[in-house]
Parts: structure tokens; C-alpha cells; sequence
């Protein structure tokens, strides 16, 4: 028995080892793996140089600051061997067509769009893309999706005769250096509890002539638990050099008091802690469209009634869509639309078509006579491989459908300009385990406006010949392994099971006979 009982252990310490290694090999792997990231890995071209940000030929951003102040300080370099993949991008020689067409300064900027393939390579949140130029610099960049939107941006002024006015009242001036930019708002931060100012707002060109934009009060006030806020006032878009504040207290709590002590202060004195000039821009943004793949027609049901379904191949995976554009044949039909996308299922390893909302287009009509335009869906963004289009057919014939395009709003990367001996740029996507970078650059730049010099056309994605596979896991390397130290458990508890039989009969026999206690 003492044989059996150390044997158990023994291998009971052997499984148990063998399903700890199975199971956290993967992991200790990778951070094994990651810590050769101090070695930097050449470029397609072979250079190997320390990586840090490369400021643009002028050294300029669209702003006037310098792209090192955006970008920060040199960035830690990063093991190119862990992406899967790579692109080579070039710096083209032509403007961006936004830049072609309006009059701005040079913004020392380029940007690239997100493609189908990029996003088929990358994650789908696209957190493991990385850039580097030539001279295996890493590049910053600020990611944006342009879908169309309003931002209120505030405007650099300089604040100048800010003096007190009879009754308590405050007043200033504000310049905004150029009688070309357009305004439309002034937000005023002040102290104080609860109060009613009256606020009014003048704008001029020469600083001496005045004409009035607005006048209306600020608020600040709460009442039975909610805070009610007032510190915008808004006017007719102005292109005035100067903006003039007066705020003047609240005519309830300003009161000079009954003290004959000439220091006593009214009781609501005006501390302006901020005053911006703002302006309203609005960004039509800009959507990617794409030809897709319809397979052919299966008929089935669509809410008891017979209907058509088709399979729309995206031509890879995690690929944004909100809007499909159908080629009809058909001259005349009235049916209701269903839209379903491929999405992962609870089990793992598997995918199931789940419906998604449509916002218009949910029934298509046209008329006989009607032109024969594109029918366009429009639904909430799926990043998705594939659709199915679901087509009620009733008792009609089914329809005919030509061709299938696919829309979604551009996924745009904005970075400086490298040097121009370090022009050539690379794009690294496919790994899974880094995290978002989240660069200053990014943070700098925020929602600032910008139209970029020059945009650049991704390449065709290819293995990253530097590339090196994280280990397999223990269980792959010896996939043997697990069925020895299963056949060894199940050994071990057929001589255990045998043992306690032998000995159960041995004492039921014995207990059978005379004399036998």
C-alpha cells in the first residue's frame, strides 16, 4: 500500500504539471518572447538605426507649432519581429486634394486611409498599427474616424483692458490678431454661487468703433438637487478683429450696504476666471466605398412568406459597413429588406448571421417609370467579413440584382512628415497581444482641423519577412504528452480500483467464515 500511495502521488504531481504547463505556456511564451525587444530588427531595406520622432522638412504644423512639440520626446523603440505583417507606404509628390483646393498653409502633414486589407491584417480596433519611416524611426500618429460631425473650437485671443465699470460691472477686450477668422460664441467662466448676469457682447475692426452681436444674462442656480449652467452667449457669425465683454452683476445681490464703511464690498463681485471666442466648424467627413461580391440567390422564408436571401462577401474580415448600394434590374417591386451580418458566436471557433437595425431603406419601392438608381441601405456600423440580404418576394417573381457596393466613414492616420532622407515609410499590423499606443501626438492634436499636404497609398500587404512566431504551446510540441499522462492516471486508478476490490472480497470472504469476527 505504502507502493500504491507514493506511486498516486507521483503521478497526480505529473498531471497536474502537465495542465499547468498546457494551460499558461502560451503566456509565459509570450513574455519570454517579448523580452528580446530590445534588439532592433532592420527594415525591408536592412538599415538598423535607435528609433525616435522625425520632425517634417519645415518643422511646422498646421498651427504654427512645431511638430517635435507635438510629437514629444524620441518614443521607446519596439520589436518589429512580433507583426505579422507589413506595407511599404511613399510619400506622394501631389497634394491632398483638400489641400489642392483650399488656400492654407502648409500643415507639414500627410494621412493614409485604413483599407479592406488592413483591416482583414490588423485587429479590429486597429490598436496594433505602428509606422516607421526609413530609418526605423517610429512615426506618431492620430487616428480619426470622419464621420460627418459639429465642433466647437476655441480661438487663440489676446485679452487686453479689463478694467471695473460703475456699479460693479466688469469689462475687457479680446483680439484675435486677424479680421479674417469667423466667430459666433463667447463662453464666460466666472465665480459665484447663484446669479443672474447681464452679459453684452460688442465686436469691432479698429478697436474704436463699436457694434453690438448679443446681450442676454448668464445663469448659474440649483434647485432641489439640479444645477442649471448659462455661460454661452451666441451671435450672428462675425469676422470682428476685437470682441468686447461688459458682465454686470446681479441687480438682486448687488447691493451696496447699509454700512457707512466705504470698504464694505458689494455683495455679488465678478471674478472672470476665462473668457473664450469660440467658433462652430462643421465636417462633412468622408466615406470609403467599395465594390462587394454577391453570391448567387437562395431562396427561404422571410416572416412566413417565401423570399430571397444573397451572401455579400466584403473581400476580408472586420471590414467596416453602414450603407449598402444595390444595382436593381427589376422595373417595378414593393418588399421588405432584412439585413443580417456574420458575427462570432457563443461558441467559439464559430460565426452566426445576426440582423442589424436598419435606419432607412428597410423597404424597397419603385415605381414603373421610376429611374433605375441604386437602392442604398443604410443600418448601424458592423465590422464584419460578410452580409446576408434578405428580400421578401411574397407571391412576385424574385428580384434581380446586378452588382452590390459597400460604404462605411473613412478611417484616416495623421502623422508628420518625415525628413526627407527618411520619406520612405513602413506600416506594421497583426499582433494581437500589444495595447493601443496612445500617442502625445494624438493628444496634441486632438480635434484640431487639419488638412494634411499629402496622402499616401497604401501598399500591398505582405508577411513581415522579420517576423517571428511565438512559440506553440506545450501541448502542440508534444501533442503526446497529455494522452501519456492520461493513460498513466487512468493505469494508476484501474490499480487502485483493483486493490480496493481485491481487499473488499478479501474481508467479505473472511467475514464468511466460522469463527471469523
Amino acid at each position: 500500500m505504502k507502493l500504491l500511495s507514493t506511486f498516486t502521488h507521483w503521478t497526480i504531481a505529473v498531471l497536474f504539471f502537465a495542465l499547468m504547463t498546457t494551460g499558461t505556456n502560451t503566456r509565459m511564451a509570450l513574455t519570454a518572447y517579448g523580452q528580446d525587444s530590445d534588439t532592433a530588427v532592420g527594415t525591408l531595406d536592412g538599415s538598423d538605426q535607435p528609433s525616435e520622432t522625425a520632425p517634417d522638412a519645415d518643422g511646422n504644423s498646421a498651427d504654427g507649432n512645431s511638430v517635435n512639440e507635438l510629437a514629444g520626446e524620441p518614443l521607446p523603440e519596439e520589436d518589429r519581429s512580433l507583426w505579422q505583417y507589413v506595407a511599404t507606404l511613399k510619400l506622394p509628390a501631389d497634394k491632398h486634394p483638400d489641400s489642392a483646393a483650399a488656400d492654407i498653409p502648409p500643415s507639414g502633414m500627410a494621412d493614409l486611409i485604413i483599407t479592406p486589407e488592413i483591416f482583414s491584417k490588423a485587429r479590429p480596433d486597429l490598436a496594433d498599427i505602428r509606422l516607421f519611416d526609413s530609418q526605423n524611426k517610429i512615426v506618431p500618429y492620430a487616428l480619426r474616424i470622419l464621420r460627418p460631425e459639429s465642433l466647437r473650437e476655441r480661438l487663440i485671443t489676446t485679452e487686453f483692458n479689463r478694467t471695473e465699470l460703475d456699479g460693479g460691472g466688469l469689462e475687457l477686450t479680446l483680439d484675435l490678431q486677424t479680421a479674417e477668422t469667423e466667430h459666433s460664441e463667447v463662453e464666460i467662466q466666472s465665480e459665484g454661487e447663484e446669479f443672474r448676469r447681464r452679459a453684452v457682447i460688442d465686436g469691432s475692426d479698429d478697436g474704436t468703433s463699436w457694434r453690438r452681436l448679443a446681450a442676454e444674462n448668464l445663469l448659474r442656480f440649483e434647485r432641489n438637487g439640479q444645477k442649471v449652467e448659462v455661460n454661452t452667449i451666441q451671435y450672428p457669425v462675425s469676422r470682428f478683429r476685437y470682441v468686447r465683454v461688459q458682465v454686470f452683476p446681479d441687480p438682486e445681490v448687488f447691493s451696496k450696504s447699509t454700512s457707512e464703511d466705504p470698504e464694505e464690498k458689494p455683495g455679488d463681485v465678478i471674478d472672470l476666471r476665462d473668457i473664450a471666442i469660440l467658433r462652430e466648424t462643421s465636417r462633412p467627413g468622408e466615406k470609403v466605398t467599395h465594390d462587394a461580391v454577391l453570391m448567387p440567390r437562395e431562396p427561404g422564408r422571410l416572416y412566413g412568406t417565401a423570399s430571397s436571401s444573397w451572401i455579400i462577401e466584403l473581400g476580408g474580415s472586420n471590414i467596416p459597413c453602414d450603407s449598402l448600394e444595390i444595382d436593381v434590374e427589376n422595373s417595378e417591386f414593393n418588399r421588405d429588406v432584412e439585413v443580417l451580418a456574420e458575427m462570432p458566436s457563443y461558441m467559439p471557433g464559430r460565426t452566426q448571421f445576426q440582423p442589424v437595425a436598419i435606419d432607412q431603406g428597410a423597404q424597397w419601392q419603385r415605381r414603373l417609370g421610376d429611374p433605375g438608381q441604386p437602392i442604398v441601405i443604410t443600418f448601424s456600423e458592423v465590422q464584419t467579413g460578410r452580409l446576408k440580404l434578405v428580400v421578401s418576394d411574397h407571391s412576385n417573381i424574385p428580384l434581380r440584382i446586378r452588382g452590390v457596393r459597400y460604404s462605411a466613414p473613412a478611417r484616416q492616420l495623421i502623422f508628420s512628415q518625415p525628413a526627407q532622407d527618411a520619406q520612405a515609410l513602413s506600416l506594421y499590423c497583426g499582433n494581437p497581444e500589444v495595447y493601443l499606443p496612445q500617442y502625445d501626438y494624438e493628444r496634441n492634436l486632438g480635434n484640431r482641423a487639419i488638412i494634411p499636404e499629402g496622402r499616401i497609398a497604401v501598399g500591398t500587404i505582405q508577411q513581415n519577412p522579420a517576423y517571428l512566431p511565438p512559440p506553440a504551446p506545450l501541448s502542440e510540441r508534444f501533442p503526446w504528452l497529455i494522452y501519456l499522462v492520461l493513460g498513466m492516471v487512468t493505469a494508476v486508478l484501474a490499480y487502485v480500483i483493483s486493490s480496493v476490490a481485491r481487499t473488499a472480497i478479501a474481508i467479505h470472504d473472511a467475514a464468511g467464515q466460522p469463527g471469523v469476527q
